[in-house]
């Protein structure tokens, strides 16, 4: 039960027509359900009992129309020695028949039944069923007159002795913590991938934020984790968050870029950062770093400055300069990308050329930055980080910025440029600012900041959150209100005007709403509405910058009582230019190799104790209310992260099956009637007690937990349906 799945999980695999990675996700998930059932079926025969079924997936019932059976209840079964081996056609579990035991309730009576002696010889299954009753009757009075325990079938399973029939339901489990160790042993045997637990960026207003944790930061420990630093892995931090639960303290030591020294922060996680629709997770609004290199694939962004490049940029290509400043991360070379907004760079570029690599001198253009016209409103500031200019100067939450330098200010996303001019001169700049105390009439004022040279580039990765300003350190409210138009712009020419209160937004490509199956498209399918998200104007902007020129960009604004729309044609803005020139960075990822089997062995079990431990506490917290049970998902999301993670090679689909083996492991003990735990509690309360639980006391429990299970399916696959129609909006 690893949450973090919830967010790396989508239905994209749905569109790269990966037959074998969709058959890896088959085999791999069904071998998993089948070593669990095998655990139980050696054991049960190691210990004389009759096994009679041994099936993968479920033979409920067949799928008919009238008498027309659509879909057999099983896909497969052969008949082999006493036992029947399917596959059914429920793909949600299996399960071994064993003479005597039944995980329905209303059939547990019946079970019992055929496990007693006839005249020296067990009940034939195929006996008819009227004559199978006068045999009961027979028996069961017989068997009041002698021990009952002595006319059991000695190889039905309510014969064996409590400890045999606890081995046999806990063989499973065991088998499955078993192969979760050897699946991790294979991966690490062949090299596992994994991010490093180093912040690329921090999305401005969250907790990470305003702790000013600076781009490059290292996790190295995780509260009282005595993990090596050097394996902790973003997936271990994202996990960690999450299940700290939002208000909860988290505390990290962290090795700071440049510095030898380490900090330690204790933050709180805040919920509503991430917003992935249907779920409610803890975040830090930490974002995963990145390399300086391009990626192997698509390594830039069609139409943008980094395709016109001189010579041409080639995938995998590793940017190690920006105008001769030395860079090593993805998050060095966007902070130098923010600092040359309006010029030609060149780029220092290392090359594989055949067994070596080779240097090369690339020049870039700079990155106009599009338009429409359009200058949104913005409220007060909303959050200051700590350490920032704007902390030093006395600005706070609640400000409102109203001129800076005595001009007023005409475009809130273009304040960063003239920041970035005044930090690259050293200049102080004043501000204009309104205040409100004591719910008094608010006040202006003068406050004089000096602007610090950007460390991220300007972007909104998130529209439902403020807008960070990264030279000042602050995150300030956008308004989606027209507060002004320019001159000559589409928008002015189409007939905005200020004061118009934006309600929707949608991109169009000749003139028409974007085909969701166009692969060459770059931008968002379907409207944006601002009273889902009313600071999404700026990640709107972001992606304007996509825009081609068959692209336009249509707007709804209400003007009173009026509901409007129009449509505006993107231009470039000549005088403002953007920091992002079209890079496809890839991910940072190292690789963790054992060097023997022993030290295999030791990470496989390190890797299922970890997996294990993270079932455990998420339904703790579940518990105790500190993780919403809406988070839950079930086989679609498993099925969508299994195809995905094949997509991405054998090691990490290893590890994939080393979590759901570890998680099945768990669940599946967990003391519910019909699941291994809730017969190995009964099981346990005979051996102790020296007498059963109550046939009444086990079916009315037995009966709960079939409905719990059934119910938590339920919600499981709703929560699965819930974000497929969400992903094709």
């Amino acid at each position: 039960m690893d949450f973090s799945l919830i967010s790396q999980a989508s239905f994209s695999w749905l569109n790269a027509g990966s037959w074998l990675a969709i058959l890896q996700m088959v085999v791999g998930l069904g071998f998993i359900i089948f070593v669990h059932e095998l655990g139980h079926f050696l054991v049960a025969k190691a210990c004389g009992v009759k096994c009679e079924k041994f099936y993968v997936g479920f033979d409920a019932f067949d799928i008919k129309i009238g008498e027309t059976v659509l879909i057999p209840r099983r896909l497969f079964h052969v008949q082999w020695g006493e036992t029947e081996y399917g596959i059914g056609i429920i793909p949600l579990g299996g399960y071994v028949k064993m003479l005597g035991q039944d995980d329905n309730p209303a059939n547990q009576q019946r079970e019992r039944e055929r496990t007693l002696m006839q005249d020296g010889e067990s009940t034939d299954d195929d006996t008819d069923s009227t004559d199978q009753g006068s045999q009961v009757e027979g028996a069961m009075e017989a068997s009041s007159e002698t021990d009952g325990k002595a006319e059991l079938d000695p190889r039905s399973y309510p014969a064996k002795t409590v400890w045999q029939r606890l081995l046999i339901i806990s063989a499973g489990v065991v088998m499955n913590l078993i192969f979760a160790v050897i699946f991790a042993m294979c991966a690490f045997g062949l090299g596992a991938p994994y991010q490093p637990a180093v912040i690329g960026s921090t999305v401005p207003g969250g907790p990470a934020w305003l702790a000013d944790i600076e781009p490059g930061t290292r996790v190295i420990q995780i509260n009282d984790n005595v993990k090596p630093a050097d394996h902790i892995r973003f997936q271990d931090l994202q996990s960690s968050i999450l299940l700290t639960g939002a208000g909860h303290p988290i505390t990290l030591e962290c090795e700071v870029p440049g510095s030898e020294e380490t900090v330690v922060y204790e933050l709180s996680p805040v919920r509503d950062i991430l917003r992935i629709p249907g779920t409610d997770l803890a975040s830090l609004g930490i974002e995963q770093s990145t390399l300086s290199q391009l990626g192997k694939t698509s390594p830039v962004l069609p139409g943008l400055a980094a395709s016109r490049a001189e010579p041409p940029l080639e995938a995998g290509d590793e940017i190690i300069k920006v105008n001769g400043v030395a860079v090593q991360a993805g998050y060095e070379l966007k902070r130098e990308l923010s600092r040359i907004r309006n010029e030609v760079a060149e780029f220092t570029v290392r090359r594989k050329d055949g067994d070596g690599t080779k240097t090369l001198l690339i020049q870039i253009p700079q990155q106009t930055r599009k338009g429409v016209g359009v200058n949104v409103g913005f409220g007060p500031i909303q959050a200051v980080q700590n350490n920032s200019p704007a902390n030093a100067a006395g600005l706070s939450a609640g400000d409102e910025i109203t001129a800076v330098d005595g001009e007023p200010i005409q475009n809130i996303l273009q304040l960063g440029d003239q920041l970035l001019q005044a930090a690259k001169e050293g200049r102080t700049i004043e501000f204009s600012v309104r205040r409100t105390s004591d719910g008094e009439t608010p006040d202006e004022s003068k406050v004089a900041v000096k602007p610090r040279l950007p460390r991220v580039m300007p972007e909104s990765s998130y529209g439902h959150l403020p807008y960070g300003i990264d030279e000042l350190g602050i995150a300030v409210e956008i308004q989606p209100v027209v507060d002004s138009v320019d001159a000559e712009s589409p928008a002015e020419k189409a007939g905005l005007q200020t004061g118009d209160r934006l309600t929707a937004a949608e991109f169009l490509k000749d003139g028409q709403p974007i085909d969701p199956e166009d692969t060459t498209n770059q931008l968002p399918i379907g409207a944006i509405e601002f009273a889902d998200d009313p600071q999404v104007w700026p990640l709107i902007m972001d992606f304007l910058q996509y825009a081609g020129a068959n692209n336009a960009l249509k707007l709804t604004v209400e003007r009173g009582s009026e509901k409007l729309e129009f449509t505006l044609e993107p231009e470039d803005m000549d005088n403002v230019y953007n920091s992002k020139r079209g890079f496809r960075l890839a991910r940072d990822e190292k690789i963790l190799k054992a060097g023997s089997v022993g030290e295999a062995f030791q990470l496989g079990f390190r890797q299922t104790k970890e997996e294990a431990g993270t079932v455990y506490r998420s339904l703790r917290q579940m518990l105790i209310g500190r993780l919403s049970p809406i988070n839950l998902r079930g086989p679609g999301t498993i099925a969508s992260a299994a195809v995905t993670m094949a997509m991405q090679g054998m090691p990490k689909f290893l590890l994939f099956l080393t979590l759901i083996s570890a998680n099945l492991a768990v669940v599946n003990f967990l003391p519910i009637p019909v699941l291994d735990g809730g017969h190995a509690v009964f099981l346990l309360y005979e051996g102790i007690f020296r007498r059963p639980v109550p046939e009444k006391m086990v079916f009315a429990l037995s009966m709960a937990g079939l409905v719990f299970i059934l119910g938590l399916m339920f919600f499981v696959i709703s929560m699965d349906v819930f974000q497929w129609f969400n992903f094709w909006g």
